[in-house]
């Protein structure tokens, strides 16, 4: 997903991800990138016996009018190169927003 400020300020951006189909990735990431920075949350590690990554972020951040921020998911160590983004239409398991804080 991308996030376009409509207005110059600090806003603040959460997201979450359910990443599943995993069998030997061992890192998950769930990072924002604006025009001024990456936002990351350093990792999440996923024990031997999980199938999946559940991650969260969140960041005030410093946006003009017009800047755009997007969500970024990644995993590492995953031998195929592919894993899935799980959700439905009744429950987030995997969200993207962002509000003017002041």
């Amino acid at each position: 997903g991308t996030f376009t400020a409509p207005y110059t300020g600090k806003y603040q951006l959460s997201g979450a991800a359910t990443i599943t189909g995993c069998t030997i990735a061992t890192v998950g990431l769930l990072s924002f990138s604006t025009s001024n920075r990456l936002y990351s949350t350093g990792g999440s590690g996923r024990t031997a016996s999980a199938i999946q990554f559940e991650l969260i972020n969140a960041a005030l951040v410093d946006m003009d009018a017009a800047d755009v921020a997007n969500l970024l998911v990644q995993t590492q160590g995953e031998a195929g190169a592919t894993d899935d983004v799980f959700g439905d239409a009744t429950t987030l398991y995997t969200y993207f927003s962002g509000y003017l804080a002041c």
